[in-house]
């Protein structure tokens, strides 16, 4: 668990170094902003929101943007929360992993997991804590990546899990969870989004 924070934390480094690029930036943003548009439509805004891999805040700023209040961020790179914290986010270190021992049981109404699912070595674990930190039907709004090869993502983002059709990411939350809405991005057809939510 160390080695995986160890290069999860690097990996935010240099993606942190990266995302300085105006162009990437740019691109960075309209992607975040498609995302919300489609996800806020499903949100639950009276409930406390967990953020899951919030990095720097991206989300956190386009939530409380659009009316959402009670948000708390989660990533397991000490680096991006300080980046979070000192903009006057409310983030914790913490690893997808172990929600439960950071996290209240059944106190979610929503959690955001914005292409964290496949930089999970235990995708089966994660989905169990999610359960675990969300409240019944509560909503779980999940973005990834479809990548029909591999080779062309570069592994410095540390990627664990490959994504080529939805039933491939859809399989996994069977049982727990319900779909209730997905959509493929605009803009490259390349982010799959979806909403799940817990069976009760």
């Amino acid at each position: 668990m160390d080695d995986y924070i160890k290069t999860q934390t690097d990996v935010t480094k240099s993606n942190l170094k990266d995302l300085e690029s105006s162009d990437i930036m740019k691109a960075h943003n309209i992607r975040q902003n498609e995302a919300m548009n489609f996800f806020e439509k499903y949100a639950l805004k009276d409930y406390p929101i967990l953020d899951i891999g919030c990095r720097d805040g991206g989300y956190m700023k386009i939530l409380k943007e659009r009316g959402f209040s009670e948000i708390l961020g989660i990533d397991c790179s000490e680096e991006a929360i300080d980046v979070a914290q000192k903009q006057g986010y409310f983030c914790i270190v913490g690893d997808a992993h172990s929600l439960s021992k950071k996290c209240r049981h059944n106190f979610f109404g929503t959690i955001l997991a914005s292409h964290v699912l496949e930089h999970c070595h235990d995708v089966n674990k994660v989905i169990d804590e999610i359960c675990k930190v969300l409240m019944p039907n509560g909503r779980l709004l999940v973005e990834i990546p479809f990548e029909k090869k591999p080779n062309k993502i570069p592994t410095i983002w540390g990627h664990y899990l490959f994504f080529e059709e939805p039933q491939d990411l859809n399989c996994m939350f069977e049982g727990k969870f319900k779909l209730v809405a997905s959509k493929r991005d605009n803009i490259k057809n390349k982010w799959y989004r979806t909403v799940y939510e817990k069976c009760s």
